[in-house]
């Protein structure tokens, strides 16, 4: 599985996260769009309803004053449907009778959109993934969010970290990166 490129950023709004009283640390959120690319002569897993399919990993970097850090990440989202595109070459889905239905199959894309990414249902701690395996305990669904949480689970970056006046001449740097259980048996055979 590749990146083939982002595809748009949705932005989801500040909070204070600092709750001492006369204190403040806003961080903002964000989530990312991407397309994937099944770049393997295989059909990979993508079933929404099992362990079997992807989840993408969202961060962003800054590069400032020759330092290079990362300053933010999200939860995991969890890709449930391959749209099967042309974004990567030409896409011959021979294998599924619906599109999408049970795989990415080769040569094919995929449009995941920011805003889907930043869908808080879709999402688990990276913690659950074995990023080695692509293994994770279980399918969706996740808890709930807590109502008013603008900023949980998604690409959150602290504001000070985003400030031009603080960070004269920085260049930022998003990524995302899919983790998928075929991908890391096929590198282990």
């Amino acid at each position: 599985m590749s990146v083939a490129g982002l595809s748009g950023t949705t932005s989801y709004g500040s909070e204070d996260v600092d709750p001492t009283p006369g204190s403040e640390q806003w961080v903002s959120a964000f989530s990312l769009g991407s397309t994937g690319c099944n770049i393997g002569d295989e059909n990979l897993a993508w079933v929404f309803v099992t362990k079997q399919h992807p989840v993408f990993a969202q961060n962003m970097y800054r590069l400032h004053m020759g330092r290079f850090e990362q300053i933010g990440m999200s939860w995991l989202p969890h890709g449930f449907f391959a749209t099967d595109g042309n974004a990567c070459g030409v896409c011959s889905d021979t294998d599924n009778s619906v599109p999408g239905s049970v795989g990415l199959a080769p040569g094919c894309s995929t449009l995941e959109s920011s805003a889907l990414n930043g869908n808080w249902r879709y999402m688990s701690p990276r913690s659950e993934v074995n990023a080695h395996t692509g293994f994770f305990p279980g399918p969706p669904p996740f808890e709930t969010r807590p109502d008013g949480d603008v900023i949980g689970r998604r690409l959150q970056v602290n504001n000070d970290d985003l400030r031009p006046s603080m960070n004269i001449g920085a260049d930022y740097f998003t990524e995302v990166h899919y983790i998928t259980p075929d991908d890391a048996a096929a590198e282990t055979n």
